[in-house]
């Protein structure tokens, strides 16, 4: 069994079990091949007899017979949940697997309680390696007793726990930072993510909340929705909202767009972002470009990319490199300014055992002549 789904001698079994359920039912009828093409000879109308000729050709392994008749039977009833299952079954049998699944999904529609119809759909999945957890949850949901479905996948949980300093020039005060992060997973569920923060900056200080829900939308899509809200009204945005989608693309590219409101007391900012990125062995390579306009001021572009080392099997290291233009908002003057930044960071995580992994963050922050920043963050993560 391969991620729940069975492979090799355990698909072997299941489909040695369904090839025996449909030779009980194919000799029912008591008769044989040679009776059955008399008979329907003389009423060659007759679907009963066709249907048991059917049975009787796919389990002697007549394969191309039992599609004949079955193409006959569905000719006449395209809906009927016994005859494409039927016909489903010959396909998965002969190796053609991929074929099936189209029947399949017909035949669940037109008998969503039919579990014969689950059961076979799930042999043919596992043999044309087309694994769906919302397919598996939907099996189990309907069918909640079955011991012909394979145990749902554990979810995981992570905690993180990091501080932030930030030094800042020009006789800025500095920056600071405590933050918790929860991640909750399971493989093609959803996967719920939060944060919690306090953070200090020009002798103020803030808190924010952070939530947000991802899930696939379909065999290609995924999609985010995140959300944060601050009790005080400090510099943080009182509240914000985004929501994301991304998908593979060929040739180890993928794509994500994503649109995102933050709330300040006097002024509300608007994102929209665009990231292609491309995998190729253990590196993955980022663009991204991000158009921000503040309420009363201009759009600005900015720009960052991004360099990343998968190591182990989940540690990885990074650069990023950003440059672009941000506007600020002076709430002394009700002014929006203009500023040109840069930036760069590293950044990884490291798992030093099964369960902890420490994580890291180093960086610089030009904006135009106000200020430089540089920040540095470390973090204990723990996996259970």
């Amino acid at each position: 069994m391969v991620n729940g789904w069975p492979t090799g001698g355990a698909l072997t079994a299941a489909l040695a079990g369904a090839v025996l359920a449909c030779s009980i039912t194919a000799t029912v009828a008591g008769t044989t091949l040679e009776e059955l093409d008399a008979a329907l000879e003389a009423a060659p109308d007759d679907q009963e007899l066709r249907f048991d000729r059917a049975r009787q050709r796919a389990w002697a392994g007549d394969y191309d017979g039992a599609l004949a008749d079955y193409d006959r039977l569905l000719a006449d009833a395209p809906h009927e949940p016994d005859y494409l299952l039927g016909r489903a079954q010959v396909l998965l049998w002969s190796g053609a697997a991929d074929e099936a699944l189209p029947l399949l999904a017909r035949a669940r529609e037109a008998a969503p309680d039919y579990e014969a119809v689950w059961r076979v759909e799930l042999q043919a999945r596992a043999a044309a390696d087309e694994t769906d957890e919302a397919f598996l949850d939907a099996a189990r949901d309907r069918f909640p007793d079955a011991d012909w479905l394979p145990e749902p996948p554990r979810r995981a949980w992570e905690v993180e726990g990091s501080v932030r300093h930030d030094y800042l020039t020009r006789g800025a005060d500095d920056w600071q930072e405590i933050r918790g992060d929860w991640l909750s997973y399971r493989r093609g569920g959803l996967t719920w993510s939060g944060h919690a923060r306090q953070a200090w900056r020009f002798d103020d200080s803030d808190q924010e909340l952070g939530l947000a829900v991802s899930r696939p939308l379909g065999p290609a899509w995924s999609g985010r929705v995140e959300g944060t809200v601050s009790p005080a009204d400090g510099f943080l945005p009182d509240r914000s909202l985004g929501v994301s989608a991304g998908r593979p693309l060929p040739l180890g590219f993928g794509i994500d767009v994503g649109l995102r409101r933050s709330m300040y007391p006097a002024i509300d900012v608007d994102a929209g972002r665009v990231t292609t990125e491309r995998y190729f062995g253990p590196w993955r390579a980022a663009y991204s470009a991000v158009l921000t306009r503040l309420q009363g001021g201009s759009s600005q572009l900015s720009h960052a990319a991004s360099l990343t080392r998968y190591y182990q099997e989940r540690s990885h290291a990074g650069v990023t490199l950003s440059a672009g233009t941000e506007d600020e908002y002076d709430a002394a003057t009700g002014d929006v300014e203009p500023f040109t930044v840069r930036g760069a960071v590293v950044e990884g995580r490291h798992w030093f055992a099964p369960a902890w992994a420490v994580s890291w963050e180093a960086g610089y922050h030009e904006v135009d002549d106000a200020y430089e920043r540089w920040g540095v963050r470390l973090g204990l993560r723990h996996s259970f």
